[in-house]
């Protein structure tokens, strides 16, 4: 049952890589659109490139000088949690004595600086002269206005794609604008607020107003977890950030938030990679902003007390526990959906349920996408007239250019903004049949050949390379993410047992020329288990695991795909 285009891809180039990396982790790193490993800081991209930085820095210089008060206003994702406390530590660090911080609430307030988070602004007792936006604002148009109107400065600092009017304010700084030269298009929004403190450490230098003892290095740990966490492409610049971030976290120098995160998610700090900060760490943290509301994991990233950490880390854990359960449900009524409505023959997948959580729409959203390998839309209602919609895309097709063509064209969609893999909307319920419609008909000219998934691989690995040392030496690595996939190699091996465990676990042997390998394949469906069959050759697709148990360090495969030897084509890009 080969339902997937293999591909393997050839090396980017041919320049030699660091010796020192062991030789399966050169193949691979030969393999990613990145092959820079010496991580050195002085290669990070400088500020100075980014638009409208003087102007940011000069106002922020002027509010220091006259101790204005700051609001930060953020986001209620992990990007925009880390990016406020990156913010609110940032400035303090650099001598603003009154800096406060607001975060939406998704079920309140909405995205971004609405008029509703202005009003709140304002009747704050810091009476705050400015507004300090991170990871969103570039779409604020409306918000921008009314604070403007109430005398209130707007910093704008961003990495949204902006829309075709800006918001009326003189401060703003996002890579993504038309006019900007920053050569990383893949900063996220904690990144961009970084590289406005870096900007606004060096000029204080240079005024001799700071000492060049106040360090950026410690903010690292922050601005690593929201670049993870946000899925941007792991570019030199980003990958230069996490290396430093990581490596700081295994030597345990990172903040009690994160240290009490890792803590009830399990991590070994020592051990960390971003494959942990993705899925073990930064959903504890989402889960504030899905379930409650993310002041609560701004505290806890910006608490200095252990005591205190823990005790808001374990409430995020409990956020994350009913967000699964929520997830679970959800999820089935999706299925259900798509079975009984016959959705499968849609190119773009578009669900709505009265019942459904407004703050766990994007993770549903994302698992019909890659169960179908089609965009996805998924709305909840907002109140008694709209509905609000989360979307995901797949490669080839930009969700937001999507969306903006349907809005042109339309009058359907009362508000948009996001990514090409990833945005949020907003439309009337009436008007959810003629949305469907309206979108489905703009991807009918989009290839066939998009709509067919693809598993990459790394290609086969020699007896002796399916080791514990290779599996440590990617572990170890630890960058691995958007755009820099954690390796897939597949290998052609005998069945030589097979158990299922829990009803939707698959156990096997595995034997490949004379060794056997366990291997652990999750959430295996009926069909591949009973296509698997004893003493036949297959082509399994898999990465290498370790597993610890009282000391005890064994290898594992998990296994992410598989097909019969004979029937495997592969594409060679």
């Amino acid at each position: 049952m080969l339902d997937r285009t293999v591909v393997r891809p050839s090396p980017v180039n041919d320049k030699p890589l660091n010796s020192d990396l062991h030789p399966v982790l050169r193949r691979i790193i030969a393999l990613r659109p990145c092959q820079y490993t010496d991580y050195v800081l002085n290669d990070l991209l400088r500020p100075d490139t980014l638009h409208g930085l003087s102007g940011v820095v000069a106002r922020l210089m002027r509010a220091r000088d006259e101790q204005s008060s700051i609001c930060v206003i953020g986001d209620y994702d992990c990007d925009g949690a880390t990016a406020t406390a990156v913010a609110v530590r940032g400035l303090k660090l650099m001598g603003f004595h009154q800096v406060d911080y607001l975060i939406p609430n998704r079920f309140e307030s909405g995205y971004g600086l609405s008029v509703s988070i202005v009003q709140q602004a304002l009747a704050l007792s810091s009476k705050p002269t400015i507004l300090l936006t991170v990871d969103n604002g570039i779409s604020s148009v409306d918000g921008v206005a009314y604070a403007k109107k109430h005398a209130l400065d707007v910093i704008v600092t961003d990495h949204h794609l902006p829309g075709k009017h800006l918001p009326d304010t003189p401060y703003i700084v996002n890579p993504q604008l038309e006019n900007d030269k920053f050569q990383s298009k893949a900063i996220c929004g904690v990144g961009v607020i970084f590289y406005v403190l870096l900007a606004l450490r060096r000029t204080l230098i240079q005024a001799k107003l700071l000492t060049e003892n106040i360090q950026m290095i410690p903010l690292l740990d922050l601005v690593t977890l929201g670049t993870v966490a946000d899925c941007v492409p792991l570019d030199q610049n980003n990958r230069i950030l996490i290396h430093h971030g990581l490596s700081r976290m295994r030597r345990d120098l990172v903040s009690p938030g994160i240290r009490a995160l890792c803590r009830v998610g399990k991590v070994v700090l020592s051990q960390m990679s971003s494959v942990d900060l993705a899925f073990r760490v930064a959903p504890k943290l989402n889960a504030a902003g899905r379930m409650d509301d993310m002041s609560i994991g701004v505290r806890c990233l910006l608490s200095d007390d252990d005591t205190e950490a823990t005790r808001l880390a374990e409430q995020l854990a409990g956020f994350n526990a009913e967000r699964t359960r929520v997830q679970d449900t959800m999820l089935q009524q999706a299925l259900q959906q798509v079975d009984a409505k016959s959705l499968r023959v849609q190119q773009v997948i578009i669900l709505y349920h009265k019942d459904w959580h407004q703050g766990v729409i994007g993770i549903l959203a994302s698992k019909i996408k890659e169960r179908f390998h089609k965009p996805c839309i998924i709305f909840a209602d907002d109140n008694d007239v709209d509905i609000k919609g989360s979307a995901r895309s797949i490669s080839g097709i930009h969700m937001r250019d999507l969306l903006d063509h349907v809005a042109s064209s339309t009058s359907l969609i009362d508000k948009f903004g996001g990514h090409s893999m990833a945005a949020g909307l907003s439309i009337k319920r009436d008007n959810l049949s003629l949305f469907t419609n309206a979108i489905n008909t703009c991807v009918t000219t989009v290839p066939a050949s998009f709509f067919v998934p693809t598993i990459t691989t790394d290609g086969p690995l020699a007896a002796h390379e399916i080791s514990i040392d290779t599996a440590d030496a990617i572990q170890s690595y630890g960058i691995w993410g958007h755009s820099y996939p954690e390796p897939i190699f597949d290998n052609v091996m005998i069945v030589l047992q097979k158990r299922v465990l829990k009803d939707k676990h698959l156990k096997l042997i595995l034997k490949y020329q004379s060794v056997t390998y366990e291997a652990m394949w999750f959430f295996c469906s009926d069909q591949i288990m009973s296509m698997l069959q004893l003493n036949v050759r297959y082509r399994f697709f898999y990465k290498l695991s370790i597993n610890s148990y009282l000391g005890e360090r064994k290898l594992n495969m998990l296994v992410e795909y598989a097909v019969v030897a004979t029937e495997c084509e592969v594409v060679e890009v």
